[in-house]
């Protein structure tokens, strides 16, 4: 029964993540908090109950590995605040795998389910991120520029496609083959791809906004700058609430933030498909 609770409330937490990652272009402190406070306490419950506190050593485990992970990825400014603390959740949550789980989806189990969800969270997140730039460059077509690449550049990976497709001719493994072909096609589209990248970044996700609307956190484009003194600086790792009264104090009306991708979808998909398929990216 403490497995379908568990899916359970993992699923309504991270739906209300998602909502408002989307809405607000953050995740709220008290929903991580409670995320990572039920999550420990439902394996500690566990542990009571079959007296094995293995389960809540893990859950710390879990908890401890991926709260380093997300705290990395928050200074290098890849994530905010609150999909660091989302991930500690979801590390405490499902240290194990759903023991009732297993009969139903026959997952891939292989390996530490800790090491299967980090991997699909990260790759299945990259492709969500991809479709989510592509799509925002569709939706805002009119402001994007005519995306284009320095052609002696490009010319060296179509090179490098053409070698890889002579060699191809001479591999008659398959999964080899596959693999050759795959890189082909990473060979064509990354540049490009990374170009779509930085022009969706510069003309679509940034935005002007009125003081009153900043929230802790924000990543603000430029460094602010009053009357000599440094209020604002732009390498931090987001404004404070103080920094944030300074600035009413002195009247600013706008400034210009920085909005990500919204990742707590990559949460919910790179769980389901843990749950559900296992390990399916890491040959063993």
């Amino acid at each position: 029964m403490l497995d379908y609770i568990i899916i359970i409330i993992s699923l309504i937490w991270l739906v209300f993540a998602i909502i408002y990652d989307f809405k607000t272009r953050e995740v709220p402190d008290w929903l991580s908090y409670s995320f990572i406070a039920i999550a420990i306490s439902i394996n500690l419950i566990y542990s009571l109950i079959i007296k094995d506190f293995s389960i809540l050593l893990l859950s710390l485990i879990g908890f401890f590995v991926f709260g380093a992970i997300g705290m990395l990825l928050y200074y290098l400014k890849q994530w905010g605040g609150g999909d660091a603390k989302l991930l500690m959740g979801v590390g405490a949550m499902f240290a194990n795998y759903p023991l009732s789980l297993i009969n139903i989806f026959n997952p891939n189990l292989d390996i530490s389910f800790l090491a299967i969800l980090f991997v699909n969270i990260m790759f299945f997140g990259a492709i969500y991120g991809i479709v989510y730039i592509i799509m925002l460059a569709i939706i805002n077509r009119n402001k994007i520029k005519k995306l284009s690449i320095n052609d002696s550049k490009y010319k060296f990976y179509i090179l490098i496609a053409i070698i890889l497709m002579v060699l191809t001719i001479f591999i008659k493994e398959t999964n080899l083959r596959l693999l050759m072909i795959i890189l082909i096609i990473l060979a064509l589209i990354i540049p490009k791809l990374i170009i779509l990248v930085n022009i969706v970044e510069k003309n679509c996700m940034y935005k002007s906004i009125l003081i009153s609307k900043l929230t802790e956190g924000d990543w603000i484009k430029d460094s602010i700058k009053i009357k000599g003194k440094l209020i604002y600086n732009n390498k931090s790792l987001g404004i404070k609430k103080e920094q944030i009264e300074q600035l009413k104090k002195y009247k600013l009306k706008h400034v210009t933030v920085k909005y990500g991708v919204p990742f707590a979808v990559s949460f919910l998909l790179g769980l389901a498909i843990s749950l559900i398929f296992g390990n399916i990216l890491i040959p063993i």
